[in-house]
Parts: C-alpha cells; sequence; structure tokens
C-alpha cells in the first residue's frame, strides 16, 4: 500500500509540474502576441501533441521490434487496438488507462543465452528514445516559430515531458518502459527472462509445457509478472507431464497474493488437485469456478468441466467437452491449446 501511495503521489506531481508549466507558456503568449484567444489554440493542441507523442512512441517500439524479428502480436494508440490473438482483431475501446501498448514475441529461439531478452530490452529503449526525440523537437518548434497560432499548439509541450517522465523514470509504472529495462539489469532476470520469451515462442510454434525445454523454466526474474507466468508455466508442464507432487511443490511456493490475484492459477490449481485425487486443496481452490463466468477460455473451461466431474453432471460434461476442445483450437498459442486438449482428455 505504501509503495502504491508513493507512486500515486509521483504521477501526481509529475502532472503538476506539466501542467504548470504548459500554463506558464500559454500565459507568456498570451502576454507576447497580445490575443486571449490564444487559450483556446493552447487547448486544441495538447490532443494533438498527446495522440503524436503516442502514436511516435509505440512506432518506436514497433519499428525495434521488426529489426530485432520479434511477432508483433498486439498494437494500441490510445483507443485503437490491433491484436493478433483475438477474432476481431482491430477494435475501439474507451476504457484503456494508458497511451499505448506493444505487445510482442520473438520469432526464434535464442541462439545464444539471453539473445532474445537483449533484443527486449533494445525494443523497450526503442520508445523511450523516440519519446525523447519527440519531446526535443516539440520544444525546438516552440520556441523557434515564430507565429503566433502555431507556438501555441506546441504551448502544452511540457505535457508529453511529463508523459516521457511517467515511462522513463524508473520506479514511477512497474511496468513502465524504464522500470523494465531496471529489471533486467542483472544476468540472472535477464536469463530468465529469455527463457519466458523461448517459452512463449514455443508455444507459438505449437510445443505443448512438457514438449519444452525444462531449462526455459527455471531461474528467477526482476519483473513480478514473468515470475508469476513461469510458475504457472511450470505448474502445467509437470501437470501435462504426470508429474503431480512436483506441480504442487510449484503450488506450494506460491503466496497468497500470487493465488487470490489470479483465477487463471487457481484455476489451474483446481485442475491439478482433481488430477491428482487431492480432495482437499481441490475443495479450496474449486470456488473459482464462479469466478469464471463468461470467460470462455480453455483454463475456465477445463475447471467448470472438472468441478461438473466432481458433481457428477455428465450432462453438462459431454456439451462443455466440445466447446472446450473448439477453445482449444482456436488458442493464438497452438501449444497452450494442445496442452488443454491433453487436460480436457484426461478429465473427461
Amino acid at each position: 500500500m505504501k509503495n502504491n501511495a508513493e507512486s500515486v503521489m509521483k504521477v501526481i506531481a509529475i502532472y503538476v509540474v506539466g501542467i504548470a508549466f504548459s500554463l506558464f507558456n500559454i500565459w507568456g503568449l498570451i502576454r507576447l502576441y497580445g490575443d486571449i484567444n490564444l487559450i483556446w489554440i493552447s487547448a486544441a493542441g495538447l490532443p494533438i501533441l498527446s495522440i503524436l507523442f503516442a502514436v511516435l512512441h509505440e512506432l518506436g517500439h514497433l519499428a525495434v521490434a521488426k529489426i530485432g524479428r520479434f511477432e508483433i502480436i498486439k498494437f494500441s494508440v490510445l483507443c485503437f487496438s490491433y491484436d493478433k490473438r483475438k477474432k476481431r482483431r482491430f477494435s475501439l475501446s474507451f476504457s484503456r488507462n494508458n497511451l499505448g501498448e506493444t505487445i510482442f514475441i520473438p520469432k526464434k529461439i535464442s541462439t545464444r543465452e539471453g539473445e532474445n531478452a537483449s533484443v527486449f530490452i533494445n525494443i523497450a529503449l526503442g520508445g523511450l528514445i523516440v519519446s525523447v526525440v519527440c519531446c526535443i523537437i516539440f520544444a525546438a518548434l516552440f520556441i523557434v516559430i515564430s507565429n503566433a497560432y502555431a507556438r501555441s499548439i506546441l504551448a502544452c509541450f511540457p505535457i508529453t515531458l511529463a508523459f516521457l517522465a511517467l515511462n522513463g523514470i524508473n520506479g514511477v509504472f512497474h511496468d513502465s518502459d524504464a522500470s523494465v529495462i531496471r529489471s533486467l539489469s542483472d544476468f540472472s532476470s535477464v536469463t530468465c527472462f529469455d527463457g519466458y520469451l523461448n517459452v512463449l515462442t514455443e508455444l507459438r510454434r505449437g510445443k505443448t509445457y512438457g514438449e519444452i525445454e525444462e531449462q526455459y523454466f527455471c531461474g528467477h526474474c526482476g519483473i513480478g509478472s514473468v515470475n508469476d507466468a513461469m510458475r504457472l508455466f511450470a505448474m502445467r508442464r509437470y501437470e501435462e507431464l504426470g508429474d503431480y507432487p512436483a506441480a504442487r511443490n510449484v503450488i506450494d511456493e506460491l503466496s497468497v497474493a500470487d493465488i487470490d490475484g489470479s483465477a487463471e492459477v487457481q484455476a489451474e490449481i483446481a485442475c491439478v488437485a482433481y488430477l491428482s485425487g487431492d480432495d482437499e486443496l481441490f475443495n479450496k481452490y474449486s470456488v473459482v469456478v464462479k469466478r469464471l463466468d463468461g470467460i470462455n477460455e480453455p483454463f475456465a473451461e477445463r475447471a467448470r468441466i472438472a468441478a461438473a466431474k466432481k458433481r457428477g453432471d455428465n450432462d453438462y460434461i459431454k456439451i462443455a467437452i466440445k466447446t472446450a476442445v473448439k477453445s482449444c483450437d482456436e488458442e493464438f498459442f497452438t501449444g497452450d491449446g494442445k496442452f488443454n486438449k491433453i487436460i480436457i482428455e484426461r478429465l473427461s
């Protein structure tokens, strides 16, 4: 809670400074040119600068990702989104909480240790470098241009500096580019993150968790979300291989926060518990099924099938298995779909 409060205060402080300097610029222009209407032009310029900044920042990530031969899975700016994982790849959403997002995975496995992780770091740096260049250009144009209206459009450029600070200062946001780069500053984190990327690449190619080399599931990363994903991947690997004691060891390593914060993790634990015959563990985590209503992803459907199997609802199982298998066939990560089909067959 304390860390969250500190982050909120940092965000507020950065925005206050950005807004204050923008208002100072607007005030200066009105004094210089004697036109009060410049305030409205400056207000109109703010969304223009923000959109341009966001688009160029994400294009910076995209360009370096393409050069590094990474596959772009998702590219979004403001309310516009392109997502390969969804049936409707292009969509509009007005509930976003950030200016943009680019998600990507390697097209090939690392040929040397840490190779893909190093490219990932360069991709993160690419967005930051483009952002810095944008801010410099906005500031330079504001100073050099003499036209009142053109300068008014650029008057709120300090807000883009605030955007840069939020994403470029380590510790403000846990998933900012700077925080990700800082988290991958030591060799062990780079190795673990490289393994994470390799697992995703192999799943995309069609390998199941059990078919992927065990070495990719090892290590500890400075990025918490990656550690959570790797533990889930390891649990699924042992589950697929039928090594339920090893899967249980992974579960025991999870903290209460790790489990309570993820319905997907709880659903996986419930499946492991059912397949291993651990009634106590199953009863504890099968309650997650109630939270999965409306979620049609394979992990949710497996959990519902396991719960139906436990209560002997064979009619539901016959219908649910057909739907679940179809969902598996539609999975973007083909190997994950194959894994889910394996577990569904065991449940049936």
